[in-house]
Order: structure tokens, then sequence, then C-alpha cells
């Protein structure tokens, strides 16, 4: 963890669901005994495409990708998997 908060330092992080995602970062950082670092600053997928889709099913990370085609990046709910399909959802919010 110490590495990854040195690598992040000063970088905003993005999250689908941030609030459930800062909870873990957070408690990994206590654990690491490291001070919380409040220059983390979190990004919001779900929050966005709520304002941005009002349109769309749900927010669910996965109907997100399919409702905008987003390319398949492996079986949901693993870390890498779910973070490739985050950054693709990331992208098309700035586009739109």
């Amino acid at each position: 963890m110490r590495e990854v908060a040195q690598f992040t330092r000063g970088c905003p992080l993005v999250a689908h669901n941030a609030a459930f995602d800062r909870g873990f970062w957070q408690a990994e950082m206590a654990r690491a005994e490291l001070e919380p670092d409040v220059a983390h600053e979190f990004a919001c997928t779900v929050l966005l495409a709520r304002r941005l889709y009002p349109q769309a099913p749900n927010c669910k990370l996965g109907t997100l990708a399919r409702y905008h085609r987003l390319p398949d990046a492996g079986r949901a709910h693993r870390a890498l998997a779910d973070s490739m399909t985050t950054a693709h959802l990331l992208m098309r919010i700035q586009r739109d």
C-alpha cells in the first residue's frame, strides 16, 4: 500500500461507486499506518452517469457498459475487468 499511495499521490482516482471504494482505500491506508491522504480526490462514474444518462435502465457498471456498447473487459466484479470497463465509461462520459 505504501508503494501504491506514493505512486498515486496527488492524482485523482476514478471509481464506479467511489464512496464504496474510498472506504477500502482509507482502511488500507490506516492498515499500512499511513496518514489519510486528503490529496486523493475520487471521481465517481455512478454519480456522473446518473446526471448524464437518466434514460439508462440503471447505473450498474455492466448495464452502462451494455447501454453504451463499451468493450467487454472480461468477467464482472473482478478488479482488472471492472477497472477497464470503468476507464471506458469515463472516456465515454468525457466525450459526452
